[in-house]
């Protein structure tokens, strides 16, 4: 054989090598821990529905999945981390409509675009925000809790987990539609609106409440998602009772840096929805009032995108309608 038809064909192979080097590595992933960056503080639901989901994948997968809270500046702290993090599969982040919806809309210098700096993979879960009411508040119904705002000098008061969250500008948006006359109470956080609300310093609160209503430490008047929730089989939807402007979900999903691979992310998709649909861990998201979506990968980033633009237009609505 001539040299340059030699060299050719060791050419040829080398180019062969080298495009097959990245696919195999990326049929092994993962080959070493992942590091999965939660950018809120541990204890909290995210931090919850993370934990149950990370060890049943590092159980699937054979490499630990293992968390690292990042809290601070409404989630940006953390998704700035992930946003400059290697594409290569190995930093994640439970990423939420709060890191990546409200906090991007509400904060211009956040400093990451939420559908242009990430990879969204998979939807872990998401639950109901509820209004409810202390129990020495004489109201069992949404209708009467109008009634009682309204008819109040200065109007009723509800604890929120603070401005520029999910929960406050829905139920701002609710208030403007419907002309009540409630204000609310911002706390850094949903811990102290929940202590106030249940110590009976805040007439009603409007957040994730399912086991402190369970308990009989809050009464549930109406709960935020599409259907009602198994742990408050008996409180109706906002949806049933003719306000879809609180038909909401605050959800969780686990994301990553753009331009990440394909494949990773094809496989991830697979393991997550494969291990939320698990019995011991259906029942343990259950207990907590968790809801799940087996999505693929294409309807994940289409719904980043519809509730990006969904809550850009009322956070819009209720920015121009409470301007001094």
């Amino acid at each position: 054989m001539p040299r340059s038809a030699r060299s050719l064909v060791v050419l040829v192979g080398l180019l062969a090598l080298a495009v097959a080097a990245p696919a195999q590595a990326q049929d092994k992933w993962p080959t070493k821990p992942v590091r999965v960056i939660i950018p809120f503080t541990a204890g909290g639901l995210a931090d919850t529905i993370a934990r149950v989901v990370m060890a049943g994948l590092s159980e699937k997968l054979k490499e630990q999945f293992y968390i690292e809270n990042r809290p601070g500046a409404g989630g940006a702290l953390g998704s700035m981390v992930v946003a400059r993090a290697e594409p290569d599969g190995y930093t994640l982040i439970v990423s939420g409509v709060g890191s990546h919806i409200m906090t991007p809309l509400t904060n211009p210098k956040a400093g990451y675009d939420p559908l242009k700096d990430f990879t969204h993979i998979a939807m872990l879960g998401g639950t109901a925000d509820i209004l409810a009411v202390h129990p020495s508040v004489n109201v069992k119904t949404v209708a009467e809790f109008i009634k009682l705002a309204n008819s109040t000098p200065g109007g009723l008061t509800y604890a929120s987990s603070g401005p520029g969250t999910l929960a406050q500008i829905g139920f701002e948006y609710f208030r403007l539609k419907h002309n009540i006359n409630v204000r609310p109470i911002p706390y850094a956080g949903g811990g102290g609106a929940l202590n106030d609300a249940i110590a009976g310093h805040v007439p009603a609160i409007f957040s994730f409440v399912g086991e402190q209503a369970r308990a009989g430490k809050l009464r549930a008047l109406a709960v935020s998602t599409p259907v009602r929730i198994g742990t408050a089989p008996d409180t109706p939807t906002f949806l049933e009772l003719g306000y879809p402007e609180l038909n909401l979900v605050p959800w969780f999903a686990l994301s990553g840096p753009k331009n990440m691979s394909a494949d990773i992310v094809r496989k991830l998709n697979a393991e997550v929805r494969e291990v939320i649909k698990r019995p011991e861990v259906k029942a343990r998201l259950d207990g907590l009032s968790i809801v799940t979506f087996d999505w693929d990968v294409p309807t994940v980033q289409r719904y980043f995108a519809d509730e990006l633009k969904r809550w850009g237009e009322v956070a819009k609505f209720v920015d121009e309608k409470t301007k001094p």
